[in-house]
């Protein structure tokens, strides 16, 4: 069943670029389920689900506890390994693009870029860069940073070496209160701020709001393609078309609801923090 949603909208583009399958979350192989890797200790070798993230080719990237990252191609092989124990706990993954793969450490406000192999090629350091602290950050396309600035509520568009190339609006001029989003996603011509029990907000690639998709009980998304997202709620997953203003939803059954679900185009990855299991596409009724 498809229904009508409730979109708050300003102007949007009639026409969205399809974006070939950016995808967040967890995995592992066909109804298989597997343990990852022994190694440290059980609470150490457990994995953070909401580090775990999937590229344009379906692989997928997670980070255990231990700060180690794992990259395992859609079948689950291991194909990429890197840790890092002197700049704290992994606080995001981001792999916008499969040749580089930008890790953010918040406790040092510090970015380490990988490359495919997940070898370090290098890195920036927030702070020196002039910026206090910060939590949100995401990789552009043309290969700037994103990042979100809690204390002045407004996105910045830096490069590599802190130069800023956009300033977006004061959010608590549109919002008149204070946003704490908890995941910032570039795809295709959009930005996606996702702020739990709210919704996700949508920017172009200059950092101006462009419109607000009203979800009070979101938990986290996900970006399939341009313009089509994965809510993430307690017991269900909602596509949602921001171009056709309709959605699909999924009751999520009671042994997928500890964990998280990742919808990528080859297969659905369900992860907990012990294990990852790999589930056909059709696995999912969607209403």
């Amino acid at each position: 069943m498809v229904t009508k949603l409730s979109f708050v909208f300003l102007k949007m583009k009639e026409h969205l670029q399809d974006w070939s399958s950016l995808w967040i979350l967890p995995f592992l192989l066909a109804c298989s389920v597997s343990k990852v890797q022994n190694g440290v200790t059980p609470d150490q070798d457990q994995i953070n689900i909401r580090t775990a993230v999937t590229d344009q080719l379906g692989n997928l990237y997670f980070a255990k506890y231990s700060n180690e990252i794992i990259k395992q191609d859609p079948d689950g092989k291991q194909i990429g390994y890197f840790s890092n124990n002197q700049l704290g706990k992994i606080g995001i993954i981001d792999a916008t693009s499969p040749l580089k793969v930008m890790v953010f450490y918040p406790d040092f406000n510090t970015g380490v870029v990988l490359d495919r192999r997940l070898l370090e090629t290098g890195r920036f350091n927030l702070i020196d860069m002039g910026f206090g602290e910060i939590d949100l950050v995401a990789f552009s396309r043309d290969g700037t940073i994103w990042i979100f600035d809690d204390h002045e509520q407004r996105l910045y568009k830096i490069d590599q070496q802190g130069q800023i190339i956009r300033t977006g609006d004061d959010l608590r001029l549109t919002f008149n209160e204070r946003l704490q989003p908890t995941r910032m996603i570039e795809a295709g011509e959009f930005l996606y701020l996702g702020i739990p029990g709210k919704g996700v907000l949508v920017f172009d690639l200059f950092g101006q709001y462009k419109s607000q998709v009203l979800f009070d009980d979101l938990l986290d998304f996900q970006v399939i393609q341009d313009g089509i997202l994965i809510f993430e709620k307690a017991d269900s997953l909602n596509e949602v078309n921001i171009l056709t203003h309709t959605e699909k939803r999924f009751l999520i059954k009671d042994e997928l609801r500890v964990g998280r679900i990742l919808v990528t185009k080859q297969q659905l990855i369900h992860i907990t923090q012990e294990a990852i299991s790999h589930l056909p596409l059709d696995a999912l009724n969607w209403e």
